[in-house]
């Protein structure tokens, strides 16, 4: 294979018929999940990028219908596809994740007391014949896990006979998940604090940039420093900003030892009976 124009060759053999339209798709496929540096996404959590790339196959079939070999090749038209949808699950998890921390964080500070918020506060929840008491556990079990960090030693041992667990039991997987945002959230300070000595080294390189005789060697090697620093400054931060400082869904279903799709329903599911407490993004018209 071509490695300078790996996905054109691909294209091209495509075009003269010797590779079928379904081993194409399949072969882009797997070039980009064995090749995350070159669309960006190296830098992402595990379960994020298996998921962006599951998602991908439609975005794959559209750049392969709409190319036209014409100016760039297929490497570049695909390469530029891909990268913004990458921005685009991006951005689409960020609002997802801002939406759903709102919505929890207001039913918290809603609920009268612990027990009702963990009961959703809602009597037809209580009564739904349609969710079995053991579908009630785990829904309850996956959003105790899911708010670690807002669950009491207290609430914990009250709360764990209603899912079938003994106290310590409950109490060690909070605390396993306790342990793993707790890393993450160092790693996260660390990040937050190089990016801040980045921005600081760039101001002052800017600022003797500006002291230096014009079209000077000294001026340019400024100029160079202060870019350096602003885009380790930007790198840094944007590192950060992907370093989730909650338990995933992933997390807690690897906690329980159940798929991740059960704790992804079982939230869902809670989100969809409780009311709409809050949505950032306004009423739906």
């Amino acid at each position: 294979m071509n490695d300078d124009k790996p996905l054109h060759y691909l294209y091209e053999r495509f075009r003269a018929g010797k590779l079928g339209r379904h081993d194409f798709e399949a072969a882009i496929f797997r070039f980009v999940r064995d090749n995350p540096r070159r669309f960006k996404i190296s830098g992402w959590r595990e379960d994020d990028r298996e998921e962006f790339i599951a998602e991908l196959y439609p975005t794959i079939r559209k750049a392969i219908d709409a190319y036209r070999d014409v100016g760039s090749c297929f490497d570049a038209y695909a390469y530029t596809a891909i990268r913004w949808e990458a921005r685009g699950y991006r951005s689409r998890k960020a609002e997802k994740a801002t939406i759903e921390r709102a919505y929890w964080m207001t039913a918290a500070e809603t609920a009268s007391d612990e027990e009702s918020f963990y009961s959703c506060g809602n009597d037809a929840y209580d009564q739904d014949p349609q969710c079995p008491p053991s579908r009630k556990k785990r829904q309850i079990l996956a959003l105790t896990l899911k708010c670690c960090l807002k669950v009491s030693d207290d609430l914990c041992r009250r709360i764990a006979p209603s899912v079938g667990l003994r106290p310590d039991e409950l109490e060690s997987k909070l605390n396993g998940l306790r342990t793993l945002v707790a890393e993450r959230a160092v790693r996260r300070q660390e990040l937050e604090e190089l990016a801040a000595a980045h921005y600081c080294r760039g101001m002052i390189m800017a600022a003797k940039a500006i002291e230096a005789p014009s079209y000077s060697d000294k001026k340019r090697r400024f100029e160079k420093s202060a870019a350096v620093a602003k885009q380790r400054h930007a790198n840094c931060r944007d590192r950060a900003s992907k370093i989730s400082v909650e338990a995933t869904n992933r997390e807690v279903a690897e906690a329980l030892g159940v798929p991740k799709g059960t704790i992804d329903a079982s939230i869902y599911f809670l989100k969809q009976k409780s009311a709409p407490l809050y949505d950032p993004r306004g009423p739906r018209v």
